[in-house]
Formats: structure tokens, C-alpha cells, sequence
């Protein structure tokens, strides 16, 4: 930081006291409506937006992990559920195909083709 002359110090120090400070205290009594529009309205917002955009990002990321956790729980259930419901189908075809299979409607060779399609293979037995 660079060393500032304390002469030159209290001369600015003195300057603003003299003339700055009696100028804001003019406008303020003067006209509060035009000081607040021209320089505490805009002095305000400048501070605000600092706040903001300090603040927003890390909560935005937040809400961001949390919808993605969320909807990776959903996609997990939905998935588990579809699952499921391809296997009670699946099961009730296979019944269908012996039932068909105790007709003498399909024969070994129907059955082992149809086997080979299945979504979900069964272990040998």
C-alpha cells in the first residue's frame, strides 16, 4: 500500500470535509427526493448487486444438486417400476406358452425360439 504524505492526507481530508460534506448536506435539505433518485438509489443497487452475485451462484448450484439427486431418485423408481411391470408380463407369457405347449399347440423347437427372445432370460433348468 503505498504511503500517503500526511500533509497531503489531512489537505484531502480537509477538502472533503469543506466542500464535500457541505454539498451532500445541501442537496439532502434541498432536495431529498432528487439525492435519493441520483445517489442513494444507485449506490444502493451497486451494493445489492455485489450481494447478489456473491450469493446467488452457490444457491443456484444448491438447487441444482438437489433437483438432479431428486430427479435421479424418481428416474431410479420409475425404472425399478417398469421393470417390474415387464416382468409380471413376461411371466404371464410364459404361462401362455405352456399352456399352449400342454395343447400340442407349440412344440419344443416354438418353445426354445420364443425363449431366445426374452427380455429377461431365465436361468437353465
Amino acid at each position: 500500500m503505498p504511503v500517503v504524505d500526511k500533509s497531503v492526507k489531512n489537505n484531502l481530508t480537509e477538502f472533503a470535509e469543506k466542500t464535500m460534506v457541505p454539498t451532500v448536506d445541501r442537496m439532502i435539505k434541498n432536495n431529498p427526493a432528487e439525492f435519493t433518485e441520483e445517489t442513494l438509489l444507485p449506490a444502493m443497487e451497486k451494493i445489492v448487486d455485489e450481494k447478489i452475485d456473491e450469493k446467488v451462484p452457490e444457491m443456484i448450484n444448491k438447487a441444482n444438486l438437489k433437483l438432479m439427486d431428486h430427479f435421479d431418485n424418481k428416474i431410479a423408481d420409475l425404472r425399478g417400476d417398469v421393470i417390474m411391470l415387464f416382468r409380471k408380463d413376461e411371466r404371464r407369457f410364459l404361462h401362455l406358452i405352456d399352456v399352449l405347449y400342454q395343447k400340442n399347440i407349440l412344440n419344443q423347437n416354438d418353445i426354445k425360439t420364443i425363449e431366445e427372445l426374452q427380455l429377461f432370460p431365465q436361468a437353465t433348468k
